[in-house]
């Protein structure tokens, strides 16, 4: 079985389904043949390595080829949008323009989906120096500013170009990281002013 999406259903009660691997579109497909696929098949690269290995042919080689090519394509395509997603998850909003906002259960969930592509976006248009960094290093100074502001007392030293920036865009200094801050009660955490 090959893994496909229903597009479309006609009068007869046939199904257009797109294949997940090469985007082409069936029409005219039996609901019979149709089986509900119950969660994505992802395998560690020791299991993808072992199975490449078991390839015999061109055939089977350039099928497997597209098979990874495409896996990886996707995750370099998403991995901008999973790295939005974990910097609100964790830090909340990320900047003036952000409509995040923190619920629980399955609507959390939607909510959080939607923003980061807002989010991702939005910053994809690098309007500021923020929006023109990756989310991923956003993440990276956003989670080492937290970790200063929860210890002030602690001596974090970092190496030559380490920073991390508040809200506004200002970057926050790490010799003295709670400099400028205060305590917001409907967001629970310390926020820099201005």
């Amino acid at each position: 079985w090959a893994g496909a999406t229903v597009v479309g259903v006609d009068a007869g009660g046939l199904y257009s389904v797109a294949y997940a691997d090469d985007g082409s579109v069936e029409h005219e497909v039996d609901g019979y043949e149709l089986r509900p696929r119950k969660s994505r098949l992802e395998f560690p690269v020791e299991v993808w390595e072992r199975i490449g290995s078991c390839m015999d042919g061109k055939l089977e080689l350039s099928s497997f080829e597209v098979i990874v090519r495409r896996a990886r394509e996707a995750a370099q395509e998403e991995a901008k949008v999973w790295w939005c997603s974990a910097y609100h998850d964790r830090f909340g909003i990320c900047g003036p323009r952000c409509k995040f906002k923190r619920l629980a259960g399955r609507m959390g969930l939607v909510l959080l989906g939607e923003t980061a592509r807002q989010c991702s976006k939005a910053a994809a248009q690098g309007l500021t120096s923020v929006d023109r960094k990756p989310w991923k290093e956003r993440y990276s100074e956003q989670e080492r500013f937290d970790i200063a502001s929860k210890n002030p007392q602690k001596n974090i030293k970092g190496t030559p170009g380490d920073s991390a920036y508040a809200l506004c865009g200002r970057k926050v200094n790490l010799k003295n990281p709670t400099e400028g801050m205060f305590y917001d009660p409907r967001l629970g955490k310390m926020v820099r002013e201005g």
